[in-house]
């Protein structure tokens, strides 16, 4: 009966251990993966210069819709490129999500400012064709 008790005690206590090891090592993971996430971004946001995305949107906007869109497919299918020194050392679960997070970031920045140089030349454009038409009339 005691011999029965110290297996099922031993048992418990040897799969609660296991639990907590497992849990904890996950944690570490996910704490690596958020570090990772949170370190892309605001890489991205402090590297990437949305005035030259900005006018890229300008010189393309100003060479009709068709460079506009040009300029935009541009942005769309530009891959930014992560810094790789900023991952060396760090766990392959941290790597893997600033390089995710800096991506992603750094494309929405390029295709936002893109955009927004797109719809000021696009303005700016317009604005001269008109005036030049009411100059006519």
């Amino acid at each position: 009966m005691k011999e029965a008790l110290f297996r099922h005690g031993f048992l418990i206590i040897t799969t609660v251990s296991m639990i907590m090891v497992f849990s904890i090592s996950s944690m570490a993971q996910q704490g690596d993966i958020i570090a990772g996430l949170v370190a892309g971004e605001q890489m991205a946001k402090t590297n990437v210069n949305a005035g030259n995305w900005f006018l890229v949107g300008c010189l393309g906007g100003g060479c009709y819709i068709v460079g506009g869109l040009a300029g935009l497919a541009y942005a769309s299918n530009h891959e930014p490129q992560v810094p790789v020194y900023h991952v060396l050392g760090k766990s392959v679960e941290y790597g893997s999500a600033f390089t995710e997070s800096y991506r992603k970031t750094a494309k929405k920045i390029q295709v936002r400012n893109t955009w927004k140089g797109v719809g000021i030349s696009c303005l700016l454009y317009g604005i001269i064709i008109l005036s030049a038409y009411l100059d006519n009339v």
